[in-house]
């Protein structure tokens, strides 16, 4: 790790910029809008020191799509996840109303903004395309929306980027193109939401560096991790346990020096391994000292995101977990 302590001064002038209070503890239950707010805003942002690293908290999040959202009522969740492809007409509509419904239930919101290309180029064009300013106006729509919030919004752009993967048109070009493209949508998505809390999000593959944008560019490393043990069982010959799947991305992510949060997690199988998968989960985060949030994805994954031998897997947890 290159370094131990991240630089105060950045987080006192987001605590200026954002007007919130530190609030102790992981679970904040006033109701008004400034708390609803600030849940978790010490133990999210507060730079990590020895002390803290000894006493660490971590705040949970979910994306919960399924219409009956079973995280509707879980008291342990801080932040509310929701995907908004920057094309979308209702992108608007969708930010307001799931600002709406986390601001009801004390939670943070973090948007993930997914930058499909208009004509479903590869990656290199669209990205290209970003930097020529071809998609400026869908930057300010979507951002201009989660400026008009007024609040502290967690917002993730074009993630997973290191990968390659096929699903994702920005995913898998030359290091150069994502930075500046990212760069790009950076700086015009500040302008217009300056409260916004910016996620660069590499999924923690060995690459990840190469795509790296500076840290005057982001506040939070925001990995992925899933649990398949179909995967595993072929891969490694056996199930992976959290604190071995994590590490290595972990330990590529704090060069950084930045908050880590695992901005996707999901854990697949029948509830007793869920429930034993994520009891390894908790007593394994002391050992993440850089760890600050996670963010589970209470849902099935995509048709193809994995290969057809695997069927499509379904991540869909008991809501008392994080209780």
């Amino acid at each position: 790790m290159r370094g131990h302590q991240l630089k105060a001064s950045l987080y006192f002038v987001l605590a200026a910029v954002l007007g919130i209070s530190a609030v102790t503890g992981i679970v904040l239950r006033g109701r008004d809008a400034v708390t609803a707010l600030a849940w978790g805003w010490e133990d999210v942002v507060t730079p990590i020191t020895p002390e803290l690293k000894h006493g660490q908290k971590v705040n949970y999040g979910v994306y919960d799509f399924d219409q009956r959202k079973p995280f509707s009522q879980a008291k342990g969740v801080a932040i509310e996840h929701i995907f908004v492809s920057w094309l979308s007409s209702d992108s608007s509509d969708a930010i307001s109303s799931s600002f709406q419904y986390a601001k009801a239930r004390n939670r943070w919101l973090m948007i993930t903004i997914e930058p499909f290309a208009v004509d479903e180029r590869n990656g290199y064009q669209l990205l290209d395309d970003v930097v020529s300013g071809a998609y400026d106006s869908s930057i300010a729509s979507v951002c201009r929306s989660i400026g008009s919030l007024q609040s502290s919004v967690f917002v993730r752009w074009g993630h997973e980027m290191e990968t390659g993967d096929a699903r994702y048109p920005w995913s898998g070009a030359n290091g150069h193109s994502y930075i500046t493209a990212y760069r790009h949508f950076a700086a015009k998505c500040r302008a217009v939401a300056p409260k916004i809390l910016l996620v660069w999000s590499p999924r923690g593959e060995p690459r990840l560096a190469e795509y790296y944008p500076g840290n005057a560019y982001f506040d939070f490393v925001g990995l992925s991790l899933y649990e398949l043990p179909a995967y595993d069982l072929e891969h490694f010959g056996k199930v992976i346990n959290f604190r071995d799947a994590f590490a290595p991305r972990y330990h590529r992510a704090i060069g950084f020096e930045k908050p880590v949060m695992i901005a996707e997690m999901g854990v697949s199988g029948n509830p007793k391994y869920q429930a034993r998968w994520m009891a390894d989960f908790f007593r394994s985060l002391r050992h993440f000292p850089w760890l600050r949030t996670v963010v589970y994805f209470n849902a099935k994954d995509s048709p193809g995101a994995w290969p057809d031998k695997y069927g499509i897997p379904d991540w869909s947890i008991d809501p008392s977990i994080f209780e």
